[in-house]
């Protein structure tokens, strides 16, 4: 007979990969939005090519610093709170993407691009580490959750923008990311095992 404390870790374990899952097909959706909803920022405030690909430049440039951010954020927080972190941008990305000038917007692009940042390593490196029989299979299905989402997303944006409006869409995507920020905070999460010995490496090692 298992034991009660078994049992408690095991609901425990496929709780945490249930929210992984359904926080990456989230993701995904998230991630693939702006090339379908490009087009309508450009009617809705008349941008010229440069200006519209600015917003690629904000969400990837911020994405990039979210990732860096995680070598420092991961070892004081662990993984649920650094994605709740995440999940807590990307809700303030959304929130305020549709109001005032294009350059708010592409600020609150950024915003978003910060969280995916943090949020698509953090979560991929937690799946390597919870339990499971085949750790490359499980995390190649983590991912295809994230397929799940940036498949839906054009859909989503054909659908819901031409008959209510970006706004909704924007707040449709904002409450489940604060939805997440909360489920990824009150989750306690471990913390990364004890990191290596840092090497150090001298100027002409490098170059």
């Amino acid at each position: 007979m298992p034991s009660p404390i078994r049992s408690s870790s095991a609901s425990r374990t496929r709780y945490e990969w249930l929210l992984l899952h359904l926080s990456f097909i989230l993701i995904g959706v998230i991630t693939t939005l702006l090339g379908p909803i490009l087009p309508f920022f450009i009617r809705h405030w008349t941008l010229t090519d440069a200006q519209a690909g600015f917003f690629f430049a904000s969400q990837y440039f911020l994405s990039f610093f979210g990732v860096a951010l995680t070598s420092i954020f991961l070892p004081r927080f662990g993984f649920s709170k650094v994605a709740a972190l995440g999940f807590l941008a990307f809700g303030t990305g959304f929130a305020f993407l549709g109001i005032g000038p294009w350059m708010l917007a592409t600020a609150m692009v950024g915003a978003v691009g910060l969280g995916y940042g943090l949020n698509n390593l953090v979560i991929n490196l937690r799946a390597t580490q919870l339990p499971s029989k085949n750790t490359a299979a499980a995390v190649t299905l983590l991912n295809f959750s994230w397929s799940i989402g940036a498949v839906l997303c054009p859909f989503l944006v054909n659908v819901v923008v031409p008959t209510h409006g970006f706004g909704t869409l924007s707040v449709g995507l904002a409450v489940p990311s604060l939805l997440f920020f909360v489920l990824h905070l009150t989750f306690r999460s471990a913390h990364p095992s004890a990191r290596p010995a840092r090497f150090t490496h001298g100027l002409s090692e490098w170059l």
